[in-house]
């Protein structure tokens, strides 16, 4: 009994010099100072990168108040229920293989709201996502997967529009999505898509486009 009676006043003995330590240090209040100072940096370090962040998205999104198509797509028939879709936007060109009947696309859209509306910003849009679709629901839950192909190279977590979808009340911009969908995969259709403050409107180019879009 002894023993641990001993260990335990050998064991105080430090912890009372830390408790008088702990005293003094409170007691000048300096480390109050330093830990508010310390809380402020961190503070102003993750503003900079969320705003760092934020201005790099908005440099991908383009003013809805455009005259000329938005995207040019043409059709190419590669075998059976598989296609190449050429996208030309504003001079860049990319290709994507889907398969399917019908070629969808995704659109994010930023709305100005509040005091930025008032100032007179333009509202914008970033091409998201072209989707191929099978009309059988057997074939369109196994190629899902694989037949989805995002337009824009942000992660998800520095992706305005991702955050922005998330915020209940957002202030000075909200988030907004546009979907052309049930367009046809047809060999050799050319498609142009316009784009206005309500959505998106496509517009066939050539004969096999037309064709394609008869009811």
């Amino acid at each position: 009994m002894l023993q641990f009676i001993g260990l335990g006043v050998i064991l105080s003995l430090p912890l009372l010099l830390l408790l008088v330590l702990f005293v003094r240090l409170v007691w000048r209040r300096q480390w109050i100072a330093g830990w508010l100072y310390g809380n402020v940096l961190v503070l102003f370090a993750v503003v900079l990168v969320i705003g760092g962040a934020a201005a790099w998205e908005l440099q991908s999104f383009r003013s809805l108040a455009v005259s000329e198509p938005v995207l040019k797509v043409k059709v190419s028939q590669l075998q059976p229920a598989l296609y190449r879709l050429t996208l030309d936007q504003a001079g860049k060109r990319r290709i994507f293989d889907v398969s399917g009947d019908l070629w969808e696309l995704d659109v994010q859209v930023l709305r100005w709201k509040g005091l930025s509306a008032a100032i007179g910003l333009e509202d914008g849009y970033r091409l998201h996502q072209l989707r191929g679709r099978h009309l059988g629901l057997e074939e369109q839950q196994r190629t899902i997967a694989h037949n989805t192909h995002p337009l824009h190279g942000s992660p998800s977590w520095r992706d305005l529009w991702f955050w922005l979808e998330r915020c209940d009340r957002p202030v000075l911009v909200e988030s907004d999505a546009f979907t052309l969908a049930y367009m046809p995969l047809a060999d050799e259709a050319e498609f142009a898509v316009r784009i206005g403050v309500t959505g998106l409107i496509p517009e066939p180019l050539n004969a096999a486009a037309m064709r394609a879009l008869r009811p």
